[in-house]
């Protein structure tokens, strides 16, 4: 039997006082319409367009993180203000236009 069945099932058995209660302390049923409820919203939530504000890159090798941080490192203030003379290599640039602020993270 699936969740919805059985709170279905609990709510038509329910008496006079189950109700009651159930205004109170919440059961099956009302956790289950409010799960419902809470999927739809993230289901809705998701279909949006957000901009991403902060990326996270892993690597294999610590050689690896060096050799891309000195690649794309540039002062915060060049990144602020899209510096893309700051960029020694064009193709650095984010989608040819962007100048990223690239920091090693806190360990």
């Amino acid at each position: 039997m699936t969740l919805a069945g059985i709170a279905a099932k609990e709510e038509r058995s329910r008496r006079f006082l189950g109700r009651l209660m159930a205004m109170v302390i919440p059961g099956v049923p009302e956790l289950f319409a409010k799960l419902v409820v809470l999927t739809s919203k993230v289901q809705g939530l998701s279909q949006q367009d957000y901009p991403a504000s902060n990326i996270f890159v892993t690597f294999e090798t610590e050689a690896d993180q060096r050799r891309v941080l000195e690649a794309l490192s540039v002062g915060s203030l060049q990144a602020s203000r899209q510096k893309k003379e700051a960029v020694k290599n064009p193709a650095h640039l984010f989608r040819g236009e962007r100048v990223l602020l690239v920091s090693e993270p806190d360990e």
